[in-house]
């Protein structure tokens, strides 16, 4: 596909469930299709990683296009810089390891619960994770499967003027029934 076919296979594509129109461009690459991008650029980078590049020759496009008005202070572009590190540092590994070693609660599967279960939480100097807080709760044990998920990894800390800082960071883990994300591979 060339860099502007999204837009053609929006013209012969029916509407789609996310509110994109008939005829309205696709999304490009792994990026979100436009207007889409509604929780902001680390929630693009881990969504963009959540799936194996490998099968794709070549590698995957991600574009993201950042207004400059949300760039007015040092602090702003800083945070931009870290997750892009991050992003790059972790982004795939993450995905995958979530993937390799999620266990899906026995009560959300009696329930037959599902969501994202979205955690903010802060990398110290060392990539430990610490005061992790649950920002989207999905209950039926789905929350401390997250939460132990991330006690489990370590984080390439932040940098900043050639020192490790701590930084905020927001995770999303989706259970979802129906799909090989559970711990012994099969579906539910």
């Amino acid at each position: 596909f060339g860099a502007s076919d999204h837009v053609v296979q929006g013209e012969i594509t029916w509407a789609t469930p996310d509110g994109r129109k008939t005829g309205e461009p696709i999304a490009d690459a792994s990026s979100p299709c436009q207007g889409r991008d509604v929780c902001g650029p680390l929630s693009v980078f881990m969504s963009s990683t959540s799936f194996d590049h490998s099968h794709f020759m070549d590698g995957m496009a991600l574009n993201l296009k950042i207004h400059p008005t949300s760039m007015k202070s040092e602090s702003d572009v800083q945070k931009l810089e870290d997750a892009t590190k991050a992003y790059f540092a972790n982004g795939g590994n993450i995905a995958n390891y979530i993937y390799s070693n999620l266990k899906f609660p026995a009560e959300a599967k009696e329930r037959e619960i599902q969501g994202t279960v979205r955690l903010s939480f802060v990398v110290e100097k060392d990539g430990s994770i610490s005061n992790i807080v649950v920002v989207n709760s999905v209950g039926g044990g789905c929350d401390n499967e997250a939460i132990r998920l991330m006690q489990e990894t370590v984080w390439i800390p932040a940098e900043s003027h050639g020192k490790y800082v701590r930084s905020s960071n927001m995770q999303d883990i989706t259970f979802s029934i129906g799909s090989r994300n559970f711990q012994d591979g099969n579906s539910y």
